[in-house]
């Protein structure tokens, strides 16, 4: 009897060490951590990353849209965790860094140095492939030497 106890006290304390490890761990790793904008800047400069800046609003169709298709993507996760600090701005609730970056239309992403200084900046919802691009373009540093289609064009003959 006391053995039959034990396996079942056994049995019951792997699954529910199972059941809650497990799942968040998966999910910690398929999903974006994002920052708000103060802490990703500084986490930036310590971790002498480049930034993505990602302003949106809740009401903001495209956004919604950004999100599902390419901010969940699991190879976009993983680019810009393993490159990138990402920044999620609420232009409604932050005004002064919308302002301040001249956001005019939503989605916008913008991309940054690891001080601060602005590589450049995208407006509009764009599919997961054309992020796929831009990211090891801005993450190695070729937007300082070559176009983005030169870019393209080289990784394709690759």
């Amino acid at each position: 009897m006391k053995k039959r106890i034990s396996v079942l006290g056994f049995c019951m304390i792997f699954t529910l060490a199972w059941i809650t490890w497990t799942p968040n761990q998966a999910f910690a790793e398929n999903k974006l951590t994002w920052q708000t904008y103060i802490a990703g800047m500084t986490r930036a400069k310590d971790e002498k990353k480049k930034v993505l800046v990602y302003f949106r609003a809740d009401w903001c169709q495209y956004c919604t849209v950004m999100d599902r298709d390419v901010f969940s993507n699991p190879k976009i996760i993983k680019e810009i965790q393993k490159n990138f600090i990402p920044i999620r701005v609420d232009v409604d609730k932050e005004k002064t860094i919308a302002t301040q970056y001249q956001i005019q239309g939503l989605p916008t992403t913008w991309f940054l140095t690891q001080d601060g200084r602005r590589i450049g900046g995208i407006p509009g919802s764009f599919p997961p492939e054309i992020m796929a691009n831009i990211l090891p373009y801005i993450a190695s540093d070729s937007y300082l030497t070559m176009t983005m289609e030169d870019y393209i064009a080289k990784r394709k003959t690759k």
